[in-house]
């Protein structure tokens, strides 16, 4: 069912991709990520639509102006730190996380296409290679009481093939490595945010494979680095 599941996905990836439907996949991305956030009851009514208000906003001025794009991805890490520290803020703190996230995985598909869908094909392939060599190989887990499933063999082999394909990818070697943990590091965050919540899975949209926050939390860091790099670049 998990490996039907993420054929259906790379499918519906792939067709996007080739039809260019990239604004209506992208939405319906974010539909989803909101249609979780509110089911899981991060935020109530008002200050969810609040969210949504920004959010829409945020979509506009990232893409207009560079500071603007900047102040985002400074408070996407403040949001971050301080859910270390104010624990009892986390459900405001994560889903604006989210929020700020979206809008700079959107400058990315509008700056350049090709990037985008690397991420996530990147990803994807990061997260398949962690669990099946997991499974395959065992051995230490990482840490058991934020995310029980996650090994040492796993993590180590994901960012290797992930930073290979990184490297063929254009980036130079160093980027390619940090992009890779970033990957690990995104996934950890959100397994915290579950066990902060006592949730297996943010919804059962995609059956096994949890739901789409579960399946976009490798992609949030690391997209973040990767829009930095092309700000610098610019």
């Amino acid at each position: 069912n998990r490996s039907l599941i993420g054929l259906f996905l790379l499918c519906t990836i792939l067709f996007a991709y080739l039809l260019e439907f990239d604004l209506i996949f992208f939405f319906i991305l974010s539909f989803l990520i909101f249609f979780e956030i509110y089911k899981n009851n991060f935020l109530n009514n008002y200050l969810f639509i609040i969210n949504i208000l920004i959010y829409f906003i945020c979509l506009f001025f990232t893409n207009e102006s560079i500071f603007f794009s900047y102040l985002i991805v400074f408070l996407s890490i403040l949001c971050i730190g301080l859910s270390f520290i104010f624990k009892n803020l986390i459900n405001i703190l994560f889903p604006y996380f989210i929020l700020f996230f979206l809008c700079i995985f959107f400058s990315i598909l509008i700056n350049d296409r090709e990037i985008f869908y690397m991420i996530i094909f990147i990803s994807f392939v990061n997260d398949t290679s962690a669990y099946l060599f997991g499974k395959l190989i065992k051995g230490p887990k990482i840490s058991k009481k934020i995310s029980p499933n996650k090994t040492w063999s796993g993590t180590l082999i994901s960012i290797s093939i992930s930073s290979t394909l990184l490297f063929f990818f254009n980036f130079n070697l160093l980027n390619s490595i940090i992009i890779s943990i970033l990957l690990f590091y995104g996934d950890l965050y959100f397994s915290y945010i579950k066990r902060l919540f006592s949730i297996k899975d943010f919804s059962s949209i995609l059956s096994s494979h949890g739901g789409v926050l579960d399946r976009i939390d490798s992609i949030t860091l690391s997209s973040m680095f990767i829009f930095l790099i092309n700000l610098y670049y610019v």
